[in-house]
């Protein structure tokens, strides 16, 4: 998403990301401040850049300072009494693919486990 920004913001500082998994690392970089904008609601943050398959991810710094709650019955967030959708990839109650990032893509059917 940072690539296709018209006028991309300032690079403050390069940066290596911890996955969960404690084995992966990013490289990444952090961004000057930004206007963005959830919902009706608008607030200036860095963002930190990464590799990663997903346009965004949303951390719960943000999340915390925005006091978001997430309603994961109904998949949605609730801001300011706004709520919004939230994307997810589910079929019938269940995960339709589970992805893990390594040092290659690797694709973990559903109820399966990788080590």
């Amino acid at each position: 998403m940072y690539n296709k920004l018209k006028k991309a913001p300032k690079k403050v500082q390069d940066v290596v990301m911890q996955m969960a998994d404690a084995e992966t690392a990013l490289k990444g970089f952090i961004t000057a401040p930004i206007k963005m904008k959830l919902g009706s609601r608008c607030f200036k943050e860095r963002v930190y850049v990464a590799p990663i398959v997903d346009d965004m991810l949303l951390g719960h710094d943000i999340l915390h300072l925005l006091g978001v709650f997430l309603d994961m019955q109904s998949d949605t967030l609730i801001l300011d009494g706004e709520r919004l959708p939230v994307s997810s990839s589910f079929n019938d109650g269940k995960p339709t693919i589970a992805r893990v990032m390594r040092k290659k893509r690797v694709v973990v059917p559903p109820y399966s486990v990788v080590r």
